[in-house]
């Protein structure tokens, strides 16, 4: 039993040596871009969670209206920006997985700012919470939303890993996994 810890804590180990804690890496950095990020104005942050625990998908409205029901959610930009960006973030996670086995969808939820040190004056951002997400493509075309859909049914809600490492790496904050 001592070999199977002991293997494990190694493996635990060299897990956390994968992590990029450089600022290229977006989880410790986070940088709004203007292809793959999607801000989303409503619902509220408990709303969120709750449709993305939920087992049905959630859509994106084209328009911000007040008729807004579970698991329609609200996005910052225009509709014709907003698509664009739904369609590069299908084709890219999809080319992901396929090629990597890997998803790389996530909703984050809550940000971070903070400073790499008491000198320094430029705040940095870092997703606190990430919930993996698919997106899909609707079959149908709706005059009320987009032609994608966010699908959570495979993900679970998670403190960000590359923050949390940082955390304890460079200020030794020790936060603990979600249960």
């Amino acid at each position: 039993m001592d070999s199977k810890k002991s293997i494990d804590q190694k493996l635990e180990y060299w897990k956390k040596k994968l992590i990029d804690l450089s600022k290229r890496n977006n989880l410790v950095r986070y940088r709004f871009t203007k292809s793959k990020s999607i801000k989303i104005v409503k619902p509220v942050f408990k709303q969120i969670l709750e449709d993305l625990y939920h087992e049905q998908n959630v859509v994106l409205l084209r328009e911000d209206t007040a008729k807004a029901k579970e698991r329609q959610w609200v996005a910052s930009e225009d509709e014709k920006t907003i698509e664009k960006k739904l369609y590069n973030l299908y084709n890219k996670t999809k080319e992901n997985f396929q090629e990597l086995g890997v998803n790389t969808c996530f909703v984050s939820l809550g940000i971070l700012k903070y400073k790499e040190a008491d000198s320094s004056e430029i705040f940095l951002e870092a997703p606190i919470f990430l919930f993996s997400t698919e997106i899909e493509r609707l079959k149908g075309v709706s005059k009320d939303y987009h032609q994608f859909e966010i699908n959570s049914n495979s993900g679970e809600l998670q403190i960000n890993p590359a923050l949390k490492e940082k955390l304890a790496h460079e200020f030794r904050i020790e936060i603990k996994d979600l249960k």
